[in-house]
């Protein structure tokens, strides 16, 4: 069994491990993992014909043009399109039901103050801001598409997220961090497992149902006593579980996948 694994030139150097050890069990359970940069992606098709491509970088572009020729891809293009954009992601939750933080684009002045403003496209709390009032919030208004706002929770700092293989939630870390508002382990925020709430887990396996992903990140926030949805993560990382738990998610990921092919092959 044949997948090639994507990446972009930075993304691979900074996941070298990850990627090294994905390919080690791969080759042990029967499973050939081809690693290939986004930019060789089209070379690499004419001389194979893989059972599947696993895209480890944020490109929905890419995975709709793969997806389009045929080709099975891991996620699936309608998953890393909505879980790309924090402003897809807040239509998809609202248009499913799923309790979240109500977020707008720029062109609408907030009545209320703080607000958090996100880019649309930023990933690991990188372009997000807090703002206590309307000067500030502003100085983001040159560019309004761009970004989102949404209110600030009332327990900042803090989050959980699941890691979703398939339909299971295979394992969930709370983040901490008492000196900022982002909680993200790779801003200084603090990681534990912890066992997620029954009704936390019927959610994001509601998200996964609908949205027929195969490994996710889905994280929620505090806000009025309960936990809330908050963003989805397509390329989701794996720092916080290797640093903090046993769990080996590569294996876990690597065994769903043949699992899947194998019932693929034999539907």
């Amino acid at each position: 069994m044949l997948g090639l694994l994507i990446y972009d030139k930075e993304g691979y150097n900074r996941n070298l491990w990850f990627v090294n050890h994905l390919i080690e069990l791969g080759e042990a359970k029967g499973v050939e993992l081809k690693l290939v940069l986004d930019k060789e992606v089209d070379a690499v098709l004419k001389e194979c014909s893989p059972s599947f491509i696993w895209v480890r970088t944020i490109n929905p572009d890419l995975s709709k043009r793969l997806e389009d020729q045929g080709y099975r891809v891991i996620n699936n293009a309608t998953t890393s399109l909505i879980c790309n954009d924090k402003y897809l992601t807040y239509l998809f939750f609202e248009k499913s039901g799923l309790n979240c933080l109500e977020s707008s684009l720029l062109d609408r002045t907030p009545f209320y103050f703080p607000v958090v403003i996100k880019a649309r496209a930023g990933h690991g709390g990188s372009e997000v801001y807090l703002c206590n009032n309307l000067d500030e919030y502003r100085y983001y208004f040159n560019n309004i598409y761009k970004y989102i706002h949404q209110p600030l929770c009332d327990e900042p700092g803090i989050d959980m997220r699941l890691y979703m293989i398939g339909n299971e939630c295979v394992a969930a870390m709370k983040r901490t961090n008492p000196n900022d508002f982002r909680s993200n382990f790779s801003l200084g925020g603090k990681a534990e497992q912890v066992t997620p709430p029954l009704d936390v887990v019927n959610q994001a396996k509601q998200i996964t149902a609908l949205l027929k992903s195969d490994f996710i990140g889905i994280d929620f926030i505090r806000h009025q006593g309960e936990w809330i949805l908050n963003e989805l993560e397509d390329s989701a990382g794996s720092r916080m579980l290797y640093g903090n738990t046993d769990i080996d998610i590569v294996k876990l990921l690597i065994d769903y996948l043949k699992d899947k092919e194998e019932k693929y092959e034999h539907s």
